[in-house]
């Protein structure tokens, strides 16, 4: 799979550098406007084709149980804002309001912070693709049990989905409703990605939605220092 990763990222890559430096014109100006736009659809649809190839990649390293945590202290509220961050021009294209609902004082925890801020994208990025104008997508976030725990909510005001779809929705490569998300192209891996990194980190993601109405996303991550040294006082005892 190593091997397979490099041979399909690796021309993908060439791909986009290349695009880039023809749209940002860096040796010169094109000439006509509609190289422009040509030269950032092809960047757009190569950034969109590698997200999909590196999401498929990475399920099939968990399905094997090849993807490890890489475990070390999370900044919880830095963790969060850096994902809202890297969605603003996603946000503002939409016209989706962005909110982070969160305690000051919220703190850290021992986890893999990378996978965090994997999901938490994934998991407002979605919220952002099925939400109309002028809605909006929240993170919350607060302690949970057990002692340590972090409970994870992103919730939007977005065209829901039936009760009857939502294990569709939790299915790689399932997409609900084809005459609306033809609308919003999506590769269906974004939540059973997201499910299955959380079931890694030691959490579980569950997923509510009302049609019309919007949909809520939860999941909640045990705190790795409190789980090692709740095991170490069980060993002594």
């Amino acid at each position: 799979m190593g091997h397979l990763s490099h041979e399909i990222r690796t021309p993908l890559n060439t791909i986009l550098g290349f695009a880039e430096t023809i749209k940002d014109g860096l040796f010169g100006p094109l000439g006509n406007a509609r190289y422009v736009e040509y030269s950032n659809d092809i960047y757009d649809s190569g950034q969109h084709l590698l997200k999909i190839v590196n999401d498929a990649l990475d399920i099939a390293d968990l399905e094997s149980g090849r993807l490890k945590a890489d475990n070390g202290p999370v900044d919880l509220l830095e963790t969060a804002r850096a994902a809202i961050g890297s969605l603003g021009d996603q946000a503002e294209a939409a016209r989706v309001e962005v909110r982070l609902e969160a305690p000051a004082d919220i703190g850290r925890i021992v986890s893999d912070r990378e996978r965090i801020r994997q999901v938490l994208v994934n998991l407002l990025s979605n919220g952002l693709k099925f939400t109309p104008p002028g809605g909006s997508v929240t993170l919350a976030m607060e302690r949970a049990a057990p002692a340590g725990a972090v409970r994870f909510c992103v919730s939007d005001t977005g065209i829901g989905m039936k009760h009857d779809e939502i294990p569709f929705a939790l299915s790689p490569f399932s997409q609900i409703d084809v005459s609306i998300t033809n609308k919003r192209p999506g590769s269906g891996l974004g939540l059973p990605l997201s499910r299955k990194v959380v079931e890694l980190l030691g959490g579980k993601l569950e997923l509510e939605s009302e049609l019309g109405i919007g949909t809520t996303v939860t999941f909640t991550l045990p705190d790795r220092a409190e789980a090692a040294a709740e095991f170490a006082a069980a060993s002594a005892a």
